[in-house]
């Protein structure tokens, strides 16, 4: 989806929303928080991939997408994250490693 979708001009919530569509598929509300944010200084910075900002791609930024599924019965959880570059044309993965089990 990432792939796909992510391009300059296009909203951060966009990708955001495609994600909780997809893992409310599999457990409805399961997906209570971020999707991903930049990569930089700060821990976490723009763009922010969350329903409570409004942020743009832009060329030149370096973003984390780590969706995440938690079971509160089972008091764990798992993450999966890829890091990408946004691009003229898209975006390049940074982080080309397989996530299958």
């Amino acid at each position: 989806m990432i792939e796909r979708t992510v391009k300059p001009g296009v909203r951060c919530r966009t990708i955001f929303d495609a994600a909780q569509a997809i893992l409310d598929e599999y457990r409805p509300g399961c997906f209570d928080h971020h999707l991903g944010h930049g990569i930089g200084l700060y821990p976490h910075e723009a763009p922010h991939l969350n329903p409570k900002w409004d942020d743009t791609f832009e060329v030149g930024d370096v973003f984390t997408a780590e969706p995440g599924l938690y079971g509160p019965e089972l008091r764990a959880g798992i993450r999966l994250e890829n890091d990408y570059l946004v691009t003229a044309n898209g975006v390049k993965l940074l982080s080309d490693f397989p996530l299958g089990l």
